[in-house]
Parts: structure tokens; sequence; C-alpha cells
């Protein structure tokens, strides 16, 4: 199973042109957040980890299906705790 890739991280940094030329390192410090591994990830309860909700609609001797995204888990399907 392939490792998800998070997002790209930009972050300005101020380096002269001297620096660039001659090839110097920085240090920098970057805080992300990590899904909790004591909890993982769960599946959302009001739509069984789909993400929408289908509502079925009786008008009369017609049925209507209108499907709309999960309010609970915000058409994620899924929810997880960071630390």
């Amino acid at each position: 199973r392939k490792r998800q890739k998070t997002k790209d991280v930009v972050q300005p940094l101020k380096v002269t042109l001297e620096q660039m030329y001659n090839g110097a390192t920085k240090k920098m410090a970057i805080t992300r957040q990590v899904i909790d591994k004591k909890r993982g990830i769960q599946e959302c309860g009001e739509c069984n980890g789909r993400g929408v909700k289908v509502e079925v609609m009786r008008m009369g001797p017609m049925i209507q299906q209108m499907q709309s995204q999960c309010g609970a888990c915000g058409g994620n399907g899924k929810s997880f705790k960071t630390k």
C-alpha cells in the first residue's frame, strides 16, 4: 500500500545571491499535524463512510431520491483526530 503524500510546505526564506551561488544550507523547524494512532481513522456513522446521504422522498405514486453531502463529516466519509 502506497503512503499518501502530504501537501507541499511553502516557507519564504531570505537568502542573498552570494549564498545561493555558494550553495549555503539553512535549517528550519516544521510542525505538522499527524493522525493519532490510538484512535485511528474512523468511518462516519451517518453516511457509512461514503461522504453522501441519499434521501428517499415519496410524492404520491412517484419516488424521488436526493443525494446530498453528509453534514456530519463534511463529505469526507472518514474522521480522525490529530496530535
